[in-house]
């Protein structure tokens, strides 16, 4: 193999060969991460691909002045990445509205993908605390959006770089030295982040520019050295075989093997180095092409290439809309899901990308006017996308989208009688997790009919009242266990109520998965389970005491009634077929009772304890047959998800509950409900 001594070519085939790689990569591991466990690393391949294309067209260019070049740059990137995927992020918008019900799960979506028009999706990632392996960005139509955003905020700091490289690397002294030292100081800094980082904050390791800024510049700095010649006495034909070979075992390895909880240090260093290396021999033609590039440069391979940014920004909604829609389990989902993707991608490659990059009216407009023009365009698409999720409501396509059955909100209470109200001057503290908040229908119900005053107070993962889980050796939770009882202690009357409300079993479903029956029931019955659950019934004892000696009333809900398939996502003509749907909607009641029976026996024993404790058992009202189902008889759904109540089973609550209050309070003159 001889190398051809000339300058390196304007267009390298293999490059977009390269990006086929990486985009297909990360398509498999999106697809299923069995797979190709690491193939989330093919973005990192994208990063230095994307820094060293980028710096390189950018440096080719006439010097001109600073102000010029930065608006011709940002212009240029503006035409380049802008079109494709702001019809994208618009049309998703759209599909989630009419598709995706609104629940925990789909409860950063919406930020998400508004914020991506702004390049700033990996910023609401991190506020709103989803990490890339967690299971509620697998139904994030937009969480792929972060490394674009990683891309968009790097190419703020890039033109600057590079005009300080360009303008002063032929100079002496101290603006050479900077010139040269510049970026690998970034980048250094940036590496040390990623290691830093990634101990404390792994999340915003992963997510966020400052960790990730060495892996762009890396392929910054290759174009610098080939720049500067000081690659040259490196190319020869063993090296270039070399390089390709070494580079292409890294980027595979790094598909198979990279650690998601250790990234991107240190495991991104496999694909930016396999990278790196590909690229380096890729710099200047050969006459025997390497086995290696034999690959990069097929023709199917550098048409994938050639697409792959649509094929990036259409794979992960069309994944995440069929998880939501038909499922995403085997080849009956997974094949028709990969064809739509291509097919989107196509057009929007052929239809979107390259007629907007090849119209010459466009191109030749100066660059302050397609800068103004792009941000015009975002900014009016971004209103639309707002305004299709103010209206999610009127024109979802989703059975849930009548609010008031489905979701358990502070709704008016319709047909109240004017007067004085029989609990009025009482209160109601309710403590819990999302199960105290999934009462909030029959509370305001409450309110507005009898008069008492409701407060609730949400406590997250922390198991305040729990029965069943204690709170253990978690500080934070005893401080806001703490908290509330000061609280208490100084605003409650004698007489009020305090409610712990939670989820007192296991659940058979969560909102993404299936758990099952007999893992269930095997651990609900457990030693382990018994010795935690006896825990934390002297935890609410302790706590019981406390409230007593403030004479005041402890209400405690009894464990509801659990499903195995959430009904918010088994309700429509979409979804109904849905893999999660499988188990139906339906529990034997036998089976539940004996799952919720040693949570009873210490519901019990704090009745005995404590002349301040009433128990409240909603499961006869929610399950009155052998069989409990998650709608009542007429198909109206009682509980949202497998084990949260929807707004009409609180609706279905509010007598027994109101009869609770009598007994606890005295009868008075209640309206009829």
């Amino acid at each position: 193999m001889t190398v051809e001594t000339q300058n390196p070519p304007t267009y390298v085939r293999e490059i977009d060969g390269l990006r086929a790689l990486a985009v297909l990569s990360v398509m498999l591991f999106h697809l299923d991460h069995k797979l190709l466990p690491g193939g989330f690393s093919g973005v990192d391949v994208f990063f230095v691909i994307s820094g060293y294309v980028v710096s390189r067209a950018s440096a080719s260019r006439q010097p001109v002045p600073l102000t010029n070049f930065l608006s011709g740059f940002f212009a240029r990137r503006f035409v380049r990445i802008l079109p494709a995927l702001l019809v994208c992020l618009t049309l998703v918008c759209l599909a989630t509205v009419l598709f995706v019900p609104t629940s925990w799960l789909s409860s950063t979506t919406q930020k998400t993908g508004l914020w991506a028009f702004f390049g700033a999706s990996n910023f609401a990632l991190t506020i709103f605390q989803d990490d890339y392996f967690s299971p509620r960005v697998e139904f994030n139509p937009f969480t792929h959006s972060w490394s674009l955003a990683v891309e968009e905020q790097f190419y703020i700091i890039l033109p600057l770089a590079l005009l300080v490289w360009m303008k002063w690397r032929i100079e002496d002294g101290w603006r050479k030295l900077l010139a040269r030292f510049l970026l690998p100081a970034l980048a250094v800094g940036s590496l040390y982040t990623a290691y830093a980082m990634g101990l404390q904050r792994p999340d915003l390791a992963y997510y966020m520019l400052p960790a990730r800024f060495w892996e762009l510049a890396a392929g910054v700095m290759l174009f610098q050295l080939q720049s500067r010649g000081s690659l040259t006495a490196l190319i020869n034909p063993m090296s270039i075989r070399l390089a390709a070979a070494v580079g292409t075992v890294c980027i595979f390895v790094g598909f198979w093997v990279c650690d998601g909880a250790k990234f991107p240090y240190p495991w991104a260093l496999l694909p930016v180095v396999g990278t790196l290396l590909i690229l380096s021999s890729l710099l200047y033609p050969t006459k025997d092409t390497p086995i290696a590039h034999r690959l990069y440069r097929h023709g199917l391979t550098v048409y994938i290439g050639k697409i792959s940014y649509s094929l990036y920004l259409w794979h992960w909604p069309v994944f995440v809309l069929f998880r939501w829609t038909l499922g995403l389990e085997g080849p009956g989902t997974m094949l028709p899901a990969v064809v739509i993707t291509f097919a989107l991608a196509m057009m929007s490659y052929h239809f979107v990308e390259l007629p907007v990059r090849r119209n010459r009216w466009i191109t030749s407009q100066p660059a302050g006017c397609r800068l103004l023009a792009g941000i015009a365009i975002v900014l009016a698409l971004y209103t639309v996308s707002t305004q299709a999720f103010l209206e999610r409501e009127r024109i979802s396509l989703s059975v849930t989208a009548d609010t008031q059955t489905w979701y358990p909100y502070d709704y008016p209470a319709a047909d109240v009688p004017e007067g004085p109200k029989p609990y009025a001057g009482k209160t109601i503290f309710v403590i819990g997790n999302s199960h105290a908040t999934a009462y909030t229908t029959m509370l305001a119900e409450s309110r507005e009919r009898l008069g008492a005053g409701i407060r609730i107070f949400e406590t997250g993962a922390c198991n305040m009242g729990n029965v069943r889980v204690p709170i253990g050796r978690d500080q934070a939770c005893w401080q806001k266990s703490e908290e509330l009882l000061a609280l208490i202690r100084r605003e409650a009357k004698p007489g009020d109520i305090v409610f712990f409300a939670s989820l007192r079993s296991l659940r058979l479903i969560n909102q993404w998965d299936i758990v099952g029956y007999d893992s269930v029931l095997a651990q609900s019955l457990s030693a382990s389970v018994d010795q935690a659950r006896l825990q934390a019934l002297e935890e609410i004892s302790d706590a019981i005491r406390r409230l007593r000696e403030m004479d005041v009333n402890v209400l405690i809900d009894a464990p509801k009634p659990v499903f195995q398939a959430p009904p918010f996502r088994c309700s429509d003509w979409f979804n109904l077929h849905n893999p999660i749907c499988r188990l139906g909607d339906k529990t034997d009641r036998a089976f539940l009772l004996r799952m919720r029976g040693p949570v009873m026996q210490s519901l019990a024993e704090l009745q005995s304890r404590f002349d301040n404790v009433t128990i409240w058992d909603p499961f006869p009202v929610l399950c009155p047959g052998k069989v409990c189902s998650a709608y009542d008889t007429d198909g109206r759904p009682m509980f949202f998800d497998g084990d949260h109540l929807s707004a009409h089973g609180n609706r279905i609550l509010y007598p027994e509950f109101k009869k609770m209050l009598q007994q606890i309070w005295g009868t008075g003159k209640v309206d009829s409900p």
